[in-house]
């Protein structure tokens, strides 16, 4: 099969490419259905070590998190390592299954934990560097998301082009090695796609005079999704008539003129009042002063949390500042909530590593937090374990009113109690503009 055809009307080529939305999604179901292969070492500088790879290794990291409040692969579930036969043209569980958090927590185990998973690790990683170059759809999102993976193509010799035709190479050898953990049609699929891809973005740059090239408009998502939107609009009818067609198009301009109009959700309802008298809803003084003695005894008999799960809840507090100083916008709390160096409080665990998963993810854009938050959102987590793995503490709190405001204050009154905490917890310098503690 060509890659380009002539146009006999104004004899430019056009290009043929196979959907690779499609070709990731069949990757995902080769690799789901093969559960085990080999890849040798070849002599693509892409892979130049031999790989043993296991879908196994993705339901064991799965097993291991999965009852973890926070989790490094939270993008795993089990519709994704366990797909029905519809959900595999799914390409929502597809992507989870080659994301970044996935590839970083398989190295992450593997290097802190002696997980055997870095065979795994590298093969996810190589198809979702490849994913993210294919699914460029900005020309400001590599920038935004500080990647350089997900800039758009700009030059006819622009790395990301000679890493498709590097990668169309690692399937050539892989294939002449006779252990492939891919169909021969999704082989030529992806080899033809790739190809074809190269070739048309060093025509539109060096012919055309085009300045980036987005390889993420040459998918056929934009198409389906339009078209699913109008047979959900039309009662989840797959055939829909000409008529139908124009009302959903109708409706969809409707809102679409609603959402920019600068009209919010919360004024066309009265949810947000709901909301507001839930909050301020005064909890039940008995059973609240129960349930935190109780918690208070139940948490003080805890261990101390595992170090994987301090790197994790190290990574979310640091979402947790970055979220509350965009808020803000407060030199003084950033000084007192940031700091570069690994946190002095652990909990009673070593401090080497904290902050390990942290670097892994990180480009550039993360927050290391200091000891406070560090340490109030370690005792959270424990606090949050200690109610779900006891039936009469969950029983207790499920029938508390307002949940999370119950939770804010069952914090309040534990960290008061702990006198081991408390030095970590007061700031030893207020902030100048009299901001309260997150």
């Amino acid at each position: 099969m060509k890659t380009s055809v002539m146009n006999p009307h104004t004899s430019e080529p056009l290009f043929l490419i196979i959907d690779p939305v499609h070709n990731l999604k069949n990757i995902y179901n080769n690799f789901e259905r093969k559960k085990s292969f080999k890849i040798p070492a070849l002599n693509s500088p892409l892979f130049p070590s031999e790989s043993q790879v296991r879908f196994q290794d993705l339901l064991d990291l799965y097993s291991v998190e999965s009852a973890k409040p926070v989790r490094m692969a939270h993008k795993l579930s089990l519709r994704s390592l366990n797909p029905k036969p519809v959900e595999k043209t799914s390409v929502k569980l597809a992507a989870a299954i080659f994301h970044e958090s996935t590839v970083n927590a398989l190295m992450h185990y593997s290097e802190e934990e002696g997980k055997d998973w870095q065979g795994t690790a590298r093969y996810l990683g190589l198809i979702k560097k490849l994913w993210a170059v294919l699914n460029v759809n900005s020309s400001c999102v590599g920038k935004r998301k500080r990647d350089i993976e997900r800039d758009p193509v700009r030059s006819s010799e622009d790395w990301k082009l000679q890493f498709l035709l590097e990668f169309v190479q690692f399937l050539d050898e892989w294939e002449s090695s006779g252990d492939v953990g891919l169909s021969k049609e999704t082989l030529f699929a992806v080899r033809h796609t790739l190809t074809a891809l190269v070739e048309m973005s060093r025509f539109m740059v060096d012919k055309l005079g085009f300045n980036y090239i987005l390889l993420g408009k040459f998918q056929s998502d934009s198409l389906e999704s339009r078209f699913g939107w109008y047979r959900q609009l039309s009662g989840t009818n797959y055939f829909i008539s000409v008529k139908q067609l124009f009302e959903s198009e109708l409706k969809i301009k409707t809102l679409s003129l609603v959402h920019f109009s600068g009209v919010s959700l919360s004024e066309l309802s009265s949810s947000d009042k709901y909301d507001q008298c839930a909050d301020e809803m005064e909890l039940d003084s008995a059973e609240f002063v129960t349930l935190k003695e109780a918690l208070i005894k139940v948490d003080a008999a805890e261990g101390p949390v595992s170090r994987s799960d301090c790197c994790t809840v190290y990574f979310v507090t640091g979402a947790v500042i970055h979220s509350e100083l965009r808020r803000r916008k407060c030199s003084c709390c950033s000084a007192i909530l940031v700091n570069d160096d690994p946190p002095e409080f652990d909990l009673e665990l070593t401090n080497e590593g904290e902050s390990s998963f942290l670097k892994r993810v990180n480009r550039g854009g993360l927050l290391s937090p200091s000891s406070a938050p560090y340490a109030a959102c370690v005792k959270a987590f424990s606090v949050f374990g200690s109610i779900k793995g006891d039936g009469g503490l969950k029983e207790k709190f499920l029938r508390m009113r307002n949940q999370r405001t119950c939770f804010l204050g069952l914090m309040g009154a534990i960290l008061e109690a702990d006198s081991g905490i408390q030095e970590v917890i007061v700031f030893a310098a207020q902030c100048e503009n009299g901001h309260a503690p997150i």
